[in-house]
């Protein structure tokens, strides 16, 4: 019960921002005569906490959803090392932009499992974007990517903040955020869609951090492969 109530607080902390600015917003315009520029920006604001909220909503349905099973079906033949370097490429600029260094070590390709695409890459990107977030100016991130013959192991390694022993087995929860974090932009979903996502897969994840010095993250994917180590439809 104790858990539930903080998340439906969390929830409602982070849906109040948002529905405050558009209705102060509405009042606004409600107060006197506008100029049509002070409308267009007003109706910008108005549009963009809308973003928010749907966004947010979005992706509380899709981690339930994903729980559920309701997605799983939706699976082909992925190559997991083309993912994962396509994201890598998407967040170098970010990377830059924050003044840290983003490598990356994956195995030569293909390495084919059966999956859905779109999750996949949601799930490696929620890594490094959080990798990013959480690293200051001069650090570095690390993904690599393995084969083991039985599963696809991804790690995303970063020399950042870390987490503290005490935030460390919830991190995963929705809306949880650790007091370290709270000044950097978010709403604690992403973690929890990361592993609703690795959960649907039949895959792991595991985490290991030391505060001051940097978290890595480590995902787990299962490949099913026949004797001759060809991988099955």
């Amino acid at each position: 019960v104790s858990e539930l109530r903080e998340v439906t607080n969390h929830i409602a902390h982070d849906l109040r921002s948002p529905i405050t600015r558009i209705r102060g917003m509405a009042e606004t315009t409600m107060t006197g005569e506008q100029t049509i520029e002070e409308y267009r920006e007003m109706a910008e604001i108005v549009v963009e906490e809308s973003d928010r909220l749907v966004g947010m909503i979005n992706v509380m349905l899709d981690i339930a959803m994903t729980e559920a099973g309701g997605r799983v079906a939706a699976r082909e033949e992925i190559d997991i090392v083309r993912v994962a370097e396509s994201a890598c490429e998407i967040f170098q600029t970010i990377a830059e932009d924050r003044g840290l260094t983003l490598m990356v070590d994956c195995i030569q390709g293909p390495l084919v499992i059966r999956g859905n695409l779109s999750q996949l890459q949601r799930m490696i990107s929620n890594l490094l974007d959080n990798a990013c977030k959480f690293t200051p100016p001069g650090g570095s991130i690390r993904l690599t990517l393995q084969d083991t013959k039985t599963h696809a192991v991804i790690t995303v390694a970063d020399t950042g903040i870390g987490i503290s022993d005490q935030d460390l087995p919830r991190i995963f929860e929705q809306f949880y955020r650790a007091d370290r974090s709270r000044s950097t932009p978010g709403n604690g979903l992403g973690l929890s869609h990361v592993k609703a996502i690795v959960r649907a897969h039949g895959g792991e994840i595991q985490v290991e951090s030391t505060p001051g010095k940097g978290s890595s993250f480590t995902v787990y994917l299962p490949i099913e492969r026949d004797q001759q180590g060809v991988v099955q439809s």
